[in-house]
């Protein structure tokens, strides 16, 4: 059973906010020292492609081609990132759960490590992705890529949210449009009402 700490994984397309939203969280709830977060893609399989590249050439190639990694290398990362950080507060991650084997794992290994796992799923249109992306500017953001990734999202995560919402209540989607700050003051009525903190 997960306790009053909790782990937020946000879901959503590419170009959804999600990061953006889990650091507004964490100002939110009280700043690095009470919320760690990360993205799987960003902050855990980045680092690792760049420290052994020969190792993870395959893996860097699928990812900068829009394509799902396989679930053995994203939760072993994830698991590492659970079991080497300090134990916070509260926990957030994006990019996990792309898979309903990847979901399952990470769903035990956070009540396991005594989270209460919660999902916020930012739902936006796939259009609208392609204005933010074409802002951004990743490698990974190319029109054709960022579209293979949204098919992709739209293959993989229909099961994955019938899995989970089979597993909790504390499943929330939550309107991806508008400004940041719009977004969030969507997500904060679950601050306030308890869902979150």
């Amino acid at each position: 059973m997960g306790g009053s700490s909790k782990t937020f994984f946000m879901h959503g397309l590419p170009g959804s906010g999600k990061d953006l939203q889990l650091r507004k969280i964490q100002a939110r709830l009280g700043g690095s020292d009470i919320v760690t977060i990360a993205s799987v893609g960003d902050d855990l399989l980045d680092p690792e492609i760049a420290r052994r590249p020969r190792a993870y050439a395959t893996y860097r190639q699928e990812k900068v081609g829009g394509n799902l990694l396989p679930d053995f290398v994203v939760n072993a990362v994830v698991e590492e990132w659970f079991l080497k950080e300090p134990h916070p507060c509260h926990r957030g991650i994006s990019g996990s759960g792309r898979s309903v084997n990847q979901a399952r794992f990470v769903h035990d290994l956070s009540l396991e490590l005594g989270y209460t796992p919660v999902y916020l799923f930012i739902d936006f249109s796939e259009e609208t992705g392609v204005e933010r992306v074409r802002i951004r500017g990743r490698v990974d953001d190319a029109e054709a890529t960022y579209r293979k990734r949204c098919r992709s999202f739209y293959e993989y995560f229909p099961p994955v949210e019938e899995y989970l919402t089979s597993r909790t209540d504390l499943f929330h989607k939550v309107d991806g449009h508008g400004t940041p700050d719009e977004v969030f003051a969507r997500i904060e009525p679950y601050l306030h009402a308890g869902v979150l903190t």
